[in-house]
């Protein structure tokens, strides 16, 4: 009931490649940000984010990779979420993370990540915003069947 949660219809695009794996994902919020589905123009209430990954073995089960991305959100999307009229640059984010495969279909891990907001000119009005970074962290648990 007092929940924060986000209903979100998302895709991604990415390139797999040996050297990095470039990515673009677009986000449509299509319930908090433009009241209800496709109630209005759902151009107005996305949010864009293009990301590069890298992803090297350490031993034969365990890995380690990272990730660097930055967002951008249409007029609406920012001034819903970040309270920040406009559009642009939204965020940015730096993530490192550690892998270890306990059997073919079973892994576990960790992820250390670092996120702030982009102010300015082709940003958010970050003074509406608290905080404008943060560093988080996670454990992972991936099943594959």
């Amino acid at each position: 009931k007092n929940s924060n949660s986000t209903y979100e219809l998302f895709t991604t695009v990415a390139y797999k490649n040996p050297v990095v794996t470039p990515s673009l994902s677009v986000y449509y919020d299509y319930r908090d940000v433009g009241g209800s589905f496709l109630e209005d123009n759902p151009l107005k209430d996305l949010y864009i984010r293009a990301a590069l990954d890298k992803s090297v073995p350490i031993t034969e089960r365990l890995r380690a990779g990272g990730c660097v991305l930055l967002g951008a959100g249409t007029s609406r999307y920012n001034a819903v979420r970040y309270k920040s009229p406009g559009e642009g640059f939204a965020d940015y984010q730096t993530s490192l993370f550690l892998s270890y495969a306990v059997t073919e279909n079973f892994s576990a891990g960790a992820t250390l990540a670092y996120t702030g907001l982009i102010g300015g000119a082709w940003g958010l009005d970050r003074s509406a915003c608290s905080p404008d970074e943060i560093v988080w962290g996670g454990v992972n648990l991936r099943l594959l069947f």
